[in-house]
């Protein structure tokens, strides 16, 4: 008499292939987590680094997810292009000229225009498109150069004796000696020692839901 058993690799291959795709499933749902948790960290960040930043200056930190179809997952947070474009000298410092902000604004103005007054802002918080016309149609303002500016700016008159007030102050350059805003080391430093228990929490999770089915 003889026994014969035999092993069925097919249900061997199912089960390490639920488990491999459980392992990778948790993974990317664990670096979302963090990566949305990062994304709101820095959004609460953004008015303690920048002045009085406008709301879609600070929406302008999002998320690439990571995806069940990459190969090696990855989740990104970063500030999307139209907010980069001008955050940047806010993150990596250095100084802005004329030629710089048309290579990156497209701006043709003869001087870099800097705001000064709420009034002037623009969504961004900055001076935008057009910004000496616009406030040149405020009551009372009007363009001046000053001694001690190469060009000047655009002042409004208060209707307090002969008080005025700047709107607008026209440069030739912005130094950014000390950038303020961190978007880097924010991220990196609440991110870091977050990932591993979030991945390993999610891993778990979909390890359990796979060894039941």
């Amino acid at each position: 008499m003889s026994v014969t058993v035999q092993i069925d690799h097919r249900a061997a291959v199912r089960a390490l292939s639920r488990v491999g795709g459980a392992v990778h499933r948790g993974t990317v749902r664990g670096l979302n987590d963090v990566a949305f948790q990062a994304m709101r960290f820095e959004r609460g960040q953004m008015p303690k680094r920048l002045d009085r930043p406008s709301k879609f200056t600070i929406s302008g930190t999002q998320v690439i997810r990571a995806r069940a179809r990459d190969t090696i997952p990855e989740a990104t947070v970063r500030i999307e292009d139209k907010r980069a474009k001008f955050l940047r000298w806010q993150e990596e410092g250095g100084t802005e000229t004329r030629k710089s902000a048309a290579q990156s604004r497209g701006s043709r103005s003869e001087a870099l225009v800097i705001p000064v007054a709420d009034i002037v802002r623009d969504h961004l918080g900055g001076a935008g498109r057009n910004a000496v016309k616009r406030a040149l149609k405020l009551p009372r303002a009007f363009v001046a150069r000053m001694r001690n500016q190469l060009h000047g700016g655009v002042f409004q008159r208060t209707g307090i004796g002969r008080g005025i007030r700047p709107l607008l102050i026209f440069s030739d350059q912005i130094d950014f000696d000390a950038p303020p805003l961190h978007f880097e080391d924010d991220v990196g430093r609440f991110a870091q020692p977050r990932i591993q228990s979030a991945v390993a929490m999610r891993v778990d999770r979909e390890l359990s839901r796979a060894t039941r089915a």
